[in-house]
């Protein structure tokens, strides 16, 4: 099966976003591996933290690089990106759990950050822009 050329870009890119996620999410787990129930609810405020970061980091990277490289629709591929990023973090934690902070949040890291991301590589071609017209 042969997807489009933006298909495969945006699925590239939420894969990038989600590798992160996932990344953080085994270090953590390795990491909180030998305390008790009770010192990793305590925690659990600092590994959201912790998980928010990677879902904000992951997604603007994310949608920095898939609108770079398409260089259209740049806030719509961000927003597809972490759309499709949420996507799969949601299968993951259906299946593997191990989530420290609500979903709502991870969709908000995704797409916003996806966004932001795509929206920084606009600003630079509309001043790379300005530059050439002078």
């Amino acid at each position: 099966m042969d997807l489009p050329g933006e298909t495969k870009n945006y699925f590239a890119g939420a894969a990038v976003a989600f590798s992160i996620v996932v990344i953080v999410n085994q270090l953590l787990n390795f990491l909180i591996s030998g305390y008790d129930a009770n010192t990793v609810i305590s925690m659990e405020v600092h590994l959201g933290m912790v998980q928010l970061s990677a879902h904000v980091i992951g997604g603007f990277l994310a949608g920095y690089l898939v609108a770079k490289k398409l260089e259209s629709d740049y806030i719509l591929s961000g927003i597809t990106v972490g759309l499709l990023s949420y996507l799969f973090d949601a299968i993951y934690i259906s299946f593997f759990g191990n989530n420290f902070m609500p979903e709502f949040w991870a969709l908000g890291g995704f797409i916003i950050s996806g966004a932001g991301g795509a929206y920084l590589i606009r600003k630079k071609q509309i001043e790379s822009d300005k530059k050439e017209d002078k």
